[in-house]
């Protein structure tokens, strides 16, 4: 029988100030939707929303927002974040020869997406995951990530 791990103050502390103080949950966000944006296999876009759900809900809408701000080059970003200059979609997008995303697709995507974080419900779950899917390319099913 598996046991439930136990939950340990000091260890969710430990990942606060890494996700937020460190900000490290910047690039986490920014990673995830560069695989969601073609760098996985489209049977796995469900996980990484998932996944970005999760930080998300558990961040909260204003740190979400700021994460997604710092990506996508919003106003007061102050630039790279973790990442050091690295975590920027438009050069993200650049290297891998892709074209850019207007500034208000890019807003847009923002604005929506910490909406349905701070609405919090099922529906804007679903809802989330089809901007996510939108906004990195609409992924098909059975479409595979190139190597």
């Amino acid at each position: 029988v598996a046991r439930r791990p136990t939950r340990s103050p000091a260890a969710g502390a430990a990942v606060r100030e890494w996700l937020v103080k460190r900000r490290g949950g910047e690039a986490l966000v920014f990673h995830l939707l560069r695989a969601a944006n073609g760098a996985m296999a489209s049977y796995h876009l469900r996980d990484v929303v998932d996944v970005l759900w999760y930080l998300a809900t558990n961040a909260g809408p204003n740190v979400f927002g700021r994460w997604l701000g710092i990506i996508l080059g919003g106003a007061g970003s102050g630039g790279g974040g973790a990442g050091g200059g690295h975590l920027n979609w438009d050069a993200m997008l650049a290297h891998e020869q892709k074209k850019p995303v207007k500034p208000g697709v890019k807003k847009e995507f923002l604005e929506n997406a910490v909406k349905a974080v701070a609405t919090n419900t099922r529906a804007s779950q679903t809802t989330f995951k089809g901007l996510v899917k939108r906004f990195c390319g609409g992924k098909k099913i059975g479409e595979r990530a190139s190597r």
